[in-house]
């Protein structure tokens, strides 16, 4: 949505775990060596633990990337598995077939691929992330993972990543075994006050900034007071700041941006990891009048008729349904010369909560600011384009039965560019 005000060739702070935007703080810095020298000595169990939001997956992901090219590797990303799905997955991850139907056969599969691997020179990682809500039979499964080793090193190098928690439960008694062969430690804290802002830089240029956007001294004192130096919080508070200097044009983000940022995002805060439900998924469209009014369709229910939204909502935290901004800037297309408005608005707060609140839902929005001297500038806010006003009335209508805006209308693009608005 603001990427093209900005002229950004991506968003600089998604939240998703892209090793480009790692930005290595003396802190995730010395993780990482950790890691490197810990998986090249084979010292065999590591352990990196840090609080919610730090990092910990994305280093994982930088780490995977500095391995040795003849090193094989296996990431299980899911810690809710039992004994044998862990074997499995594992396996699986190695790229092993296996036929095997006991944990001791999976065990024995496993094992003869580490032996080859050995003999080729190649070494074995299995770095398993939120490590903290492994089950304690699934720790101690890992811990006999662990002898598999020859007379002279260990066959299977294995990374546990956490959250603070994960030093607790290795503290227990009944995994003392398993904390006592943890030879490599460290923990990621949050960065400090300086390195915020060098930090917003980094993502910044990775995203291809060329100077189309700052941020005021105040602006980044307030980031780091609010976010507490969390990269997740920053990315999230940015993201916001951001968008509200778009709905403004403002190429400076200040302190009141930064505010406007946080407070759209109350109640939003990270929450711990949830098990997540496996929600169903659209059919694939075919032959509804190009690619845009497919996604269009399919997200307000309409394709060759009416499709029942999921009744299998995600559990996933708030923050994580609403972060993936689907908010664009609305170019004008001939193609498509009708399109649904939501609301016009002047303030930034508006905007901000209305996309919020849609975008929750899983609709593609759209954004188009009008501007007239004098005047104040008003954003629309528009769902969806379309070929023909039946398909728009369509979707309107499967719009309202689903959100509950009855202000929304079908509106002719043309009709807009005549009022003297010209498109951006």
């Amino acid at each position: 949505m603001y990427r093209h005000f900005y002229g950004l060739n991506e968003r600089p702070f998604n939240l998703t775990p892209d090793p480009r935007f790692l930005f290595l703080s003396e802190n995730h810095r010395g993780a990482l060596e950790h890691l490197i020298y810990g998986i090249r000595q084979r010292e065999g169990f590591i352990a990196i633990t840090g609080d919610v939001g730090t990092g910990k997956t994305t280093l994982c992901r930088a780490l995977l990337e500095k391995l040795d090219p003849k090193t094989k590797s296996a990431l299980v990303l899911n810690p809710l598995l039992s004994e044998e799905e862990l074997l499995r997955a594992i396996l699986q991850d190695f790229g092993v077939p296996s036929r095997a139907q006991s944990k001791k056969g999976l065990i024995d599969d496993l094992n003869g691929f580490l032996l080859g691997q050995l003999g080729s020179g190649s070494p074995a990682v299995l770095i398993v992330d939120e490590a903290q809500d492994l089950s304690l039979p699934v720790l101690e499964q890992l811990r006999i993972l662990s002898n598999l080793e020859t007379t002279k090193e260990k066959l299977l190098q294995i990374v546990l990543m956490g959250q603070n928690e994960l030093r607790d439960k290795l503290a227990l008694p009944a995994l003392r075994q398993l904390n006592q062969r943890i030879s490599v430690r460290y923990h990621i804290r949050p960065l400090q006050p300086d390195e915020v802002p060098r930090y917003i830089l980094h993502r910044l240029m990775v995203a291809g900034a060329r100077g189309g956007v700052s941020f005021s001294q105040d602006a980044l004192e307030r980031i780091s007071r609010e976010s507490q130096g969390i990269p997740r919080l920053i990315n999230l508070i940015c993201d916001r700041a951001l968008l509200a200097g778009y709905v403004e044009r403002a190429r400076t983000i200040g302190a009141s941006l930064v505010d406007r940022a946080v407070q759209s995002l109350q109640g939003e805060a990270p929450a711990p990891p949830r098990a997540q439900t496996r929600s169903r998924r659209w059919p694939a469209a075919a032959g509804i009048g190009g690619a845009v009014l497919v996604a269009s369709l399919l997200i307000l229910g309409v394709w060759g008729g009416w499709f029942e939204w999921s009744a299998e909502r995600s559990t996933a935290p708030a923050s994580s349904r609403t972060a993936a901004s689907l908010a664009r800037d609305y170019v004008f297309d001939e193609s498509f010369p009708y399109t649904i408005t939501v609301s016009r608005l002047e303030a930034v707060k508006d905007v901000v909560q209305t996309v919020r609140k849609l975008e929750a839902l899983g609709i593609e929005v759209y954004l188009w600011t009008q501007e007239a001297p004098g005047q104040p500038a008003r954003t629309w806010v528009f769902v969806g384009k379309f070929k023909t006003r039946p398909e728009a009335e369509q979707a309107r209508a499967a719009f309202v039965t689903k959100t509950g805006v009855g202000e929304a209308e079908v509106v002719a693009v043309q009709g807009l560019r005549e009022q003297g608005t010209a498109g951006r």
